[in-house]
Formats: C-alpha cells, sequence, structure tokens
C-alpha cells in the first residue's frame, strides 16, 4: 500500500489524487516501467497571477519514501487576438449635465 500527500509546509493549492492506494510491483525493464505503474493526478489551484508556489509531495511505502518538489504557476497572461470591439468610435454620446429639479418647499 501507498499514501501520497503533501507536507504540511506546502500550500493548500495544491492536491494529489488517489492518495492513498496499492503500488504494481517493480517493473524489471525500462519498457516496462513506460507502461506500467500507478498514475497519480497532481493539482495545481491558484487564484494569483504572477507567483509561483513550491510544495512537497511525498508518496510513502512500507518499503520505500519518494520526495518530489513541486512547482506550480499559472501561464503567462495573453490578451486575446483578432477580436473587434464591441464599441466604435463616434457612436458613443457625450454625458449631459444633470439639471436640478424645480421644487417647492412648503
Amino acid at each position: 500500500p501507498f499514501l501520497a500527500y503533501f507536507t504540511p509546509d506546502s500550500p493548500q493549492e495544491f492536491s494529489v489524487t488517489p492518495s492513498k492506494g496499492t503500488l504494481p510491483p517493480m517493473p524489471k525493464s525500462s519498457a516496462e516501467a513506460a507502461s506500467s505503474g500507478q498514475q497519480m493526478t497532481v493539482k495545481f489551484a491558484s487564484i494569483q497571477y504572477g507567483k509561483t508556489l513550491t510544495g512537497t509531495l511525498v508518496v510513502d511505502t512500507d518499503e520505500m519514501q519518494w520526495r518530489y518538489e513541486v512547482r506550480g504557476s499559472l501561464p503567462k497572461y495573453r490578451p486575446p487576438t483578432n477580436v473587434e470591439s464591441k464599441l466604435f468610435a463616434g457612436t458613443a454620446s457625450k454625458p449631459q449635465p444633470v439639471q436640478p429639479a424645480d421644487r417647492k418647499v412648503k
């Protein structure tokens, strides 16, 4: 059996699934290793642009422990291209000053 988790000092933006299970036996060749093993999914869900976060993923078994430094960042923002503006020059009217309403106080 194995446990997969991020260390407590890792940012909460990281997660791994599955967090526990059974690893298959070690492959006998590199060709066999490419097609076998346990797939794990690491997710990074950040809401901050421009900051790279670093966490430590640990995979524990009875016989071994693997530690991976994981870095997460959002892709650099690229504004859309080949998009026409929905505002056209000359169609917007100038704002008109608001005139005070005539009120009589009794």
